[in-house]
């Protein structure tokens, strides 16, 4: 039995520019509120509204970040995504952990690597040919910059991968350091449980260990 109980997700907007004489900090909570739309949304409206018809501001549906803290289920999330595609036929996802991710590009990291764990090493010019078909599902975008500059981040998305839809994890406070890296993606902050939705995955949890 499948433990995995869906969290709800609250859009995150730019901000408006503090008045003279006001800052984040001693705006505290009222900004936190102008930055995120206050209306939660469920996760199969997530899938169906902003990844399957496009329904986001900025990128309709192919630029897409979920960040939220540590252990908010953002990995999950997008292993939850990933099999969303597969059962609804809706492209192939391309599963990149960043934590591992060494190559200078995408491209660079599909050839050199991805292409030969999958044992396809031949297979780049149908990648190609079926581009904008592809999800780049990109897990874990702070513990690649702890090791690597971000403007090497902002060039990650060069050459044929451009066309790729791409969704992407990171921490908050990372995201939040540096947003320009990724300006042009839609984000989503995971929600923390809700009490039913505890008790729904212990629930899980114990008879699945039986």
């Amino acid at each position: 039995m499948d433990v995995y109980v869906p969290l709800g997700l609250v859009e995150r907007r730019e901000p408006k520019q503090p008045k003279p004489g006001q800052n984040r900090e001693t705006l505290g909570q009222d900004w936190e509120q102008k930055v995120e739309t206050i209306t939660p949304i469920a996760e199969d409206e997530f899938f169906n509204r902003v990844l399957q018809q496009g329904q986001s501001p900025k990128s309709q549906g192919r630029r897409i970040a979920v960040i939220g803290e540590p252990g908010s289920g953002k990995t999950t999330r997008l292993q939850a995504i990933a099999d969303w595609i597969l059962a609804n036929n809706l492209g192939i996802p391309i599963w990149i952990p960043l934590a591992e991710f060494t190559e200078p590009t995408l491209v660079d990291y599909l050839q050199e690597k991805w292409l030969k764990l999958a044992g396809v090493e031949e297979a780049i010019p149908s990648l190609q040919d079926h581009k904008d078909h592809l999800w780049l599902l990109m897990d874990g975008l702070d513990e690649m910059v702890a090791r690597i500059e971000r403007p090497h981040v902002s060039q990650l998305l060069t050459g044929w991968v451009q066309s790729a839809r791409v969704v992407i994890t990171c921490r908050v406070n990372v995201w939040e350091a540096d947003q320009n890296a990724f300006s042009g993606f839609d984000v989503y902050r995971n929600l923390p449980f809700e009490v039913e939705q505890m008790e729904l995955f212990i629930r899980r949890f114990f008879a699945q260990s039986g």
